[in-house]
């Protein structure tokens, strides 16, 4: 049921240089009918008239600004289902929330990256598209057994679609270096999932990774993600190379943003070290699965111990410690969500950290990419008929 009709997308910016900037970029990239306001009243206006699918809200403008605009359209009925993207030269932790405590559904920074425009611009229009496909179902259920199968069928498809959108905040590709490869596992259970993976790059020779697991699933869940990728990133170019600080300042910033939820995770730095027979990578973690190591000269295996104070968003003040580990060429690293590990088969048994471990040795290849798919086969194997109760993420990281 796509609607081949033009989506409809209001830009509302008080600088016309950012309209000029704008403009050119939703042409290029998509086919839509732009429309333009030069402030919040005249944006109000033109929605009245012509109902968008989608409006791009600049925060500072003069007489209504972004917040208030924000908030008179959720309070009009005819109005209140159109998703807004804030637009924002703006980074605090506090300008954030205020967007999504009046409504947005998203924001992006000035100045604008084209790519990361269109991607959430895609995003939110396919998103409006499912919510009005839910509502026009939920306007003319019937309730007879037959319609209300038909309709649990039909939220099911949405959640599907949902799940599609959220795995493009992952990364689109495995990182390969000439002295190392990282590469990951995403399998998300049947509703939209609460895992986390970026690998953010500081130089050439040195490449960040975190694996992260909010508690919860669904809607929640995925919005708080952009919540926690929003301060990830604003911190990795101050804490890049210290895991403790990261993780600590991480959780300062978001202690009391995310009600009734929390996040645990491993955030690492790997510093290749041209002139030793070893590279160095430093990890600490918060309430997180214990990584594995592999080392290449006694061909080992062994969980590594990341000692924390509590998962993140739990405590005001979160307790961690870095964990230096020396790797050879050869060795890897594999980190992964407490959903491998309590993975369950028919008769009920977790699938558990020693059972784990033990898949890990026996899916050992050449290829870190053939190990992996090696890994997820056994455990795939181990789990049978039952569905997953939670979402299955595994990322690795391999010296040459």
């Amino acid at each position: 049921m796509e609607n081949n009709k033009k989506k409809c997308i209001l830009i509302v910016d008080d600088t016309p240089t950012n309209i000029q900037v704008l403009v050119p970029i939703l042409n290029k990239f998509g086919d839509y009918d732009i429309l333009v306001a030069n402030n919040g009243r005249q944006a109000l206006e033109v929605m009245r008239k012509t109902k968008p699918e989608l409006v791009l809200l600049d925060v500072m403008m003069p007489e209504l600004n972004g917040y208030e605009t924000c908030e008179i359209m959720k309070s009009d009925d005819d109005l209140k289902d159109v998703p807004v993207i804030f637009l924002t030269a703006k980074s605090d932790i506090e300008d954030l929330v205020e967007a999504f405590n009046v409504g947005g559904s998203d924001y992006i920074t000035k100045p604008f990256n084209a790519t990361e425009l269109m991607s959430r611009v895609k995003t939110h229009l396919k998103l409006k598209n499912s919510y009005d496909l839910i509502k026009s179902h939920l306007q003319s259920v019937v309730e007879t057994e037959e319609e209300l199968r038909n309709k649990i069928s039909q939220m099911e498809s949405d959640l599907e679609r949902a799940l599609v959108v959220q795995k493009m905040l992952l990364p689109n590709q495995s990182v390969s270096h000439e002295h190392f490869d990282v590469t990951y596992r995403y399998l998300p259970m049947e509703v939209v999932g609460g895992d986390y993976i970026c690998f953010p790059r500081a130089y050439q020779d040195e490449q960040g990774f975190i694996i992260g697991d909010l508690s919860g699933h669904g809607v929640s869940a995925a919005l708080y993600m952009t919540l926690i990728k929003f301060v990830t990133d604003n911190l990795y170019p101050s804490c890049a190379y210290d895991p403790k600080e990261l993780l600590e300042k991480l959780n300062s910033r978001l202690f009391g943003q995310m009600p009734s939820s929390f996040f645990t995770a491993i955030y690492g730095v790997l510093i290749l070290n041209e002139d030793t027979d070893y590279h160095t990578c430093t990890l600490a973690g918060a309430a997180h699965p214990m990584p594995i190591v592999y080392d290449s000269i006694s061909k080992s295996y062994e969980f590594i111990e990341l000692t924390s104070s509590a998962g993140i968003g739990i405590l005001p003040t979160l307790t961690t410690e870095n964990v230096t580990l020396k790797l050879k060429n050869g060795s890897r690293l594999y980190l992964y969500t407490d959903g491998v590990t309590e993975t369950h088969n028919i008769e009920g048994e977790d699938l558990g950290k020693e059972r784990f471990l033990e898949i890990v040795k026996q899916s050992y290849k050449d290829s870190i990419e053939d190990t992996l798919d090696c890994i997820m086969m056994k455990i795939d194997e181990f789990r049978g008929t039952p569905k997953l109760t939670d979402d299955l993420t595994i990322l690795a990281i391999k010296i040459r």
